[in-house]
C-alpha cells in the first residue's frame, strides 16, 4: 500500500488543485480528497502483489509467469470499477519511446503494461535480474533507425502530447518483493 500510495500521490497530486480551483472546495479538504483517492487507487497494485505472492506460495517461482496478467487485470479493474480512474497505467510510461508507442497501436496500453511486466528470468530458484545492473537493456547501437514526423494539426492545441510522470518502479518492486521475499 505504501509504494502504491506514493506512486499515486506523485501522479494525481493535481486533482487537489482542480477540486480547489474548479470545485470551490477548501484547499485542505481538496488535499484530503486527493489523498483518499490515492489510497483507494493504491489498493489495486496491492491486490496484484497479493495475487502474485499467493501464486508463488502455491506454485513456486514459475508462477511469476502470471505476474503480468495479475498486474494488467488490476490496472483494468482500476479503470472500470466505480466509474473507473485509469490514470497512468504502466504502459503510459513509455509514451515518449516511439517504437513502443507504435506497438501500443496494436496491443493497447494494457498490452504494453503486460509487455513491461514480462521479462524476469529464474535460474536455480533465484531471479537473475536483481537490479538494473544485471538487466541487459538495449544499447544505442542496437536501436533500429527511427524517423519521427510531427504533423502540424492546424488546431488550437498542438505539440506531440504530454509525457506522463510515471513512478511505477516502487509499485512494481513492491510486487516482486511480496512475491519473492527479496
Amino acid at each position: 500500500m505504501v509504494s502504491g500510495g506514493t506512486y499515486f500521490v506523485g501522479t494525481i497530486y493535481w486533482t487537489s488543485t482542480v477540486l480547489a480551483t474548479f470545485g470551490a472546495m477548501p484547499t485542505a479538504l481538496a488535499i484530503v480528497a486527493m489523498l483518499l483517492l490515492a489510497a483507494y487507487l493504491a489498493i489495486f497494485p496491492a491486490v496484484a502483489s497479493m495475487v502474485i505472492a499467493r501464486l508463488v506460495a502455491r506454485a513456486g517461482r514459475p508462477a511469476l509467469f502470471f505476474a503480468p496478467a495479475a498486474w494488467v487485470a488490476t490496472e483494468y479493474a482500476r479503470g472500470v470499477l466505480f466509474g473507473g480512474f485509469p490514470w497512468v497505467p504502466l504502459g503510459n510510461s513509455q509514451v515518449t519511446v516511439l517504437p513502443v508507442a507504435q506497438v501500443a497501436s496494436v496491443v493497447g496500453v494494457y498490452g504494453l503494461s503486460a509487455l513491461f511486466m514480462e521479462e524476469c528470468t529464474v535460474k536455480d530458484g533465484h531471479i537473475e535480474q536483481t537490479n538494473f545492473n544485471s538487466y541487459d537493456s538495449m544499447r544505442i547501437a542496437q536501436m533500429p533507425k527511427v524517423e519521427s514526423i510531427i504533423m502540424p494539426s492546424g488546431g488550437f492545441w498542438g505539440g506531440v502530447g504530454e509525457p506522463t510522470i510515471c513512478v511505477a518502479a516502487p509499485a512494481v518492486l513492491n510486487a516482486f518483493f511480496a512475491a519473492t521475499g527479496r
